[in-house]
């Protein structure tokens, strides 16, 4: 069971991950900046951040809201997401 969990929120941190690339470039693209590298330059801290939050929110999220014992163990106890 757990390893199905597993599965399905890797699978969607991937495809998250992609959509959010896709529309970030789409956005820079709406925005017209004057040069290229200024275009890239904002893609790659639109993408750097969204993925960040992504990747490292979303399975932190999962591990306090669906975890036993109160928030602070989740997060600093042993086994917690900061302890690792």
């Amino acid at each position: 069971m757990i390893s199905i969990a597993a599965i399905m929120l890797s699978s969607f941190i991937t495809v998250s991950n992609a959509i959010l690339k896709s529309f970030l470039q789409f956005l820079c693209d709406y925005y017209k900046f004057e040069t290229r590298t200024q275009y890239n330059l904002e893609v790659a801290k639109g993408i750097a951040i969204s993925q960040f939050l992504n990747t490292a929110m979303t399975p932190f999220m999962l591990q306090v809201l669906f975890s036993k014992g109160s928030y602070i163990g989740k997060i600093f106890g042993s086994g917690g997401h900061v302890y690792n």
